[in-house]
């Protein structure tokens, strides 16, 4: 008589043999693939470019400055990253103070995602730029829609950067409407962000940022890492004067989407001519006066009375035109 335990494989019938050694098999397998699986994970993960998110960077503290030129109008504003915030999603978000800002982050597949409150989007994120796409890819910004605005990367390549002095590899994507009708440009220049945004009329161009702490290009005054934005409305006096032909004016709001009324009255108190009359954003601004009236007629040598309302807020400047 003799135990179980005393069997061996030469004891046990095949059928147990074959069995065991299946089992066995099946487990060596599993071993198999769940090395080959961790192993190909770790291998994509490192093949990922994590320097891509130079394209958009989101320390807090960056800020970017901006010009449109309209002449005689121009614009210049600004947008900084100011604080990291969570949202009713779940997810952590850099917010951009400033014209065109918002909430955004980029999520470990190099996507920037912005966080809209409300939207029908898939976690109320848009697929704003995907970092890792090949030249000319097009997705949806809103995952959830097929009849939202796309997204389309048109292509990458070195530029120059004379307002920053420099040559970056950059991005350029197109982010439309729809696939028939226009898009609006937009640059992301690795190592500084958006340096460009074109839709319909001029151009809006980086003249300058601070990127981790490096300044780049003509920046204005920012202290202890906070843009300083100006404080009430600001009308400068105007240059040259007195002046025969053109001078310009120069003027600031504090204040994002107010509407600015900017008029040239005689020492009568006619209004002669109205240069702006439009919303404007925080910022500081131009625009030039021709000396010519509202019908295109020049005026008459004399003092002249340049104001602004900004809100409720007035300013005026005496102006000297000589013939």
């Amino acid at each position: 008589m003799f135990h179980s335990s005393g069997l061996t494989s030469s004891h046990l019938p095949l059928t147990t043999v074959r069995r065991r050694t299946s089992q066995r098999g099946r487990i060596l397998f599993s071993i198999l693939l769940f090395v080959l699986s961790f192993t190909y994970c770790n291998s994509a993960i490192a093949q990922i470019d994590t320097t891509l998110r130079d394209y958009f960077p989101l320390r807090i503290g960056n800020v970017w400055e901006y010009e449109e030129v309209n002449p005689p109008f121009s614009f210049r504003y600004q947008i900084r990253a100011t604080r990291d915030s969570m949202m009713p999603n779940g997810r952590r978000y850099t917010m951009l103070l400033g014209t065109g800002g918002g909430f955004y982050r980029i999520d470990d597949s190099l996507v920037v995602l912005h966080y809209l409150a409300n939207s029908s989007c898939l976690e109320s994120e848009y697929d704003l730029f995907r970092l890792r796409a090949a030249d000319s890819a097009t997705w949806y910004y809103c995952l959830r829609s097929t009849d939202s605005n796309y997204v389309r990367l048109n292509w990458t390549r070195t530029i120059g950067y004379p307002n920053l002095g420099l040559n970056l590899l950059t991005k350029a994507f197109c982010r439309g409407m729809t696939r028939v009708f226009g898009c609006v440009a937009i640059w992301l220049a690795k190592g500084i962000g958006i340096t460009k945004i074109v839709y319909e009329g001029p151009p809006h161009e980086l003249v300058g940022a601070i990127i981790n702490g490096v300044r780049y290009g003509t920046v204005a005054t920012v202290g202890s890492g906070q843009l300083s934005f100006p404080e009430g409305t600001k009308l400068f006096q105007n240059y040259p004067n007195p002046f025969n032909g053109t001078t310009n004016i120069k003027y600031s709001v504090n204040l994002p989407n107010i509407q600015v009324r900017v008029e040239l009255n005689n020492i009568l108190g006619r209004r002669i001519r109205t240069l702006v009359n439009r919303v404007h954003q925080a910022g500081e601004y131009k625009v030039e006066w021709d000396g010519n009236d509202e019908s295109g007629i020049q005026a008459s040598s004399g003092i002249y009375f340049l104001k602004i309302q900004s809100g409720s807020e007035f300013r005026s400047q005496k102006i000297v035109l000589l013939r």
